[in-house]
């Protein structure tokens, strides 16, 4: 009987143990069969990288952290827990490269992603089936809210041009491609007449500012998404979202105020309502309502995003100033 291929999942944690708890528990009830391992379908090996603290006021809650991996009995762990502390983004580019010199693919997962109802199995069974496919090059289990699907869609799942980074998994290979070199990449692209505006203007946007192009954002996921332009490939995304980011709040390290254009419409259908489905070809183009839907969320610029946010504030104050009521039926 020929041995399933394990593909692990790697989990990225810093300093919210309340959070990781939630997510631990949410992984223990969404991975098939816990103790049956890769055999079972389970991932068999969960990597859990840990980064250092950045001063010593966060130190007592990594270690609360690291001392819930500790805990974990569902699946075999190996926790990877940094001296220093690298930042999010040398954390995870360096803890992918790091699994994927000893696997062939892996799932990754971050400490404010909760896996929903079918999570590994849609990610598993997409790493199987676009294996040998180069123009995928990632597979996510974050669909944005924006995309609405049509209900006569026949597939299981849909290609989109742009990476999505809550809950991903790829292949050794296709991360070889990998380059976090935003200047140079944006000029391969240009070059090759890519519209790096094709799924969000917000790309062009990042890429004006030096300190991203310079590399000196804490951000890995744009040079990610941006090889996936240059190769012209794509990611594969579930019909209907697979995660629940609960990291919005004042213990996130970048974003901390929910945004509404994020808000995660679940419900729109079940996993079971579409995991017998065939799944799309690998080499069919986006579908037309993937990128409408991608732009719809990435076309409003973070400058004004934050306008129309503070325009927002200052309407609610002035409402409360002139109907004082409002106000009191708060408090």
């Amino acid at each position: 009987m020929t041995q399933p291929t394990l593909i692990p999942l790697v989990l990225f944690v810093y300093r919210r143990p309340a959070h990781t708890a939630r997510v631990l528990e949410s992984l223990r009830s969404a991975l098939p069969a816990a103790t049956g391992g890769a055999q079972a379908g389970g991932p068999g090996l969960l990597y859990v990288y840990s980064d250092g603290p950045a001063d010593q006021a966060v130190a007592p809650a990594v270690q609360a952290v690291r001392e819930l991996i500790a805990r974990v009995d569902f699946v075999e762990t190996r926790l990877i827990a940094r001296d220093r502390n690298l930042g999010l983004a040398r954390s995870l580019v360096t803890g992918v490269t790091e699994t994927l010199s000893r696997h062939p693919a892996a799932v990754f997962l971050e400490d404010d992603c909760l896996p929903l109802e079918g999570f590994w199995p849609f990610m598993r069974q997409a790493l199987d089936q676009y294996r040998d496919h180069p123009t995928v090059l990632s597979v996510g289990a974050h669909l944005a809210p924006t995309i609405a699907v049509p209900p006569d869609y026949p597939f299981r799942a849909v290609l989109s041009p742009r990476f999505a980074s809550w809950g991903w998994g790829t292949w050794a290979d296709r991360w070889a491609r990998y380059s976090n070199d935003l200047g140079e990449i944006e000029n391969r692209c240009r070059a090759e007449g890519i519209d790096l505006n094709q799924a969000g203007s917000d790309i062009t946007g990042y890429l004006a500012d030096p300190r991203v192009r310079d590399g000196q954002a804490d951000i890995w996921t744009l040079g990610w998404t941006l090889t996936h332009y240059l190769h012209r490939a794509h990611t594969i995304l579930p019909l209907a979202s697979l995660v629940e980011n609960i990291g919005f709040d004042a213990t996130a390290v970048h974003t901390r105020r929910p945004d509404p254009a994020w808000n995660l419409r679940r419900g729109r259908l079940a996993y079971a309502q579409f995991a017998e489905r065939p799944w799309p070809p690998a080499e069919a183009p986006p579908p037309a309502f993937v990128t409408r839907g991608l732009r719809r969320q990435f076309d409003l610029r973070p400058g004004l995003r934050a306008r129309l946010r503070a325009w927002a504030g200052d309407l609610g104050a002035w409402a409360r100033r002139r109907w004082p009521s409002l106000g009191a039926r708060r408090s």
